[in-house]
């Protein structure tokens, strides 16, 4: 089995024994050969699906791509960008820039209502 059989696997057997898994290691997520499942980016970056899920369709996760196909979105995760994001700091920084874009805004807003 691949590395990322046996993660999907122990997913699964997560949901149904209500155990909590752990975070992925970089030589883990290095070893997959193909797509890092969104799950174990997730944890791996430690943020929930759903902010995987929206930050690759905004296309502001440069960690793979996300893309349509009859009406379902697909995910293709590369290894290497999710460790390189990962270890520069990828999602403290995206927090810290948003947060940063929503002061400004506010300021902006505030003075020009003033």
């Amino acid at each position: 089995r691949t590395q990322r059989e046996l993660w999907r696997a122990a997913t699964e057997l997560e949901k149904r024994s209500g155990i909590s898994m752990r975070k992925p290691t970089t030589e883990e997520i290095l070893s997959i050969n193909g797509s890092v499942p969104v799950e174990m980016a997730a944890r791996y970056l430690g943020q929930s699906k759903d902010f995987i899920y929206c930050a690759m369709q905004k296309q502001v996760l440069p960690i793979g791509t996300a893309y349509l196909r009859e009406k379902e979105w697909c995910y293709d995760i590369r290894p290497q960008a999710l460790v390189e994001y990962n270890e520069h700091g990828g999602v403290k920084r995206y927090m810290a820039l948003e947060d940063h874009l929503r002061k400004v805004i506010s300021c902006t807003v505030e003075k020009l209502c003033s």
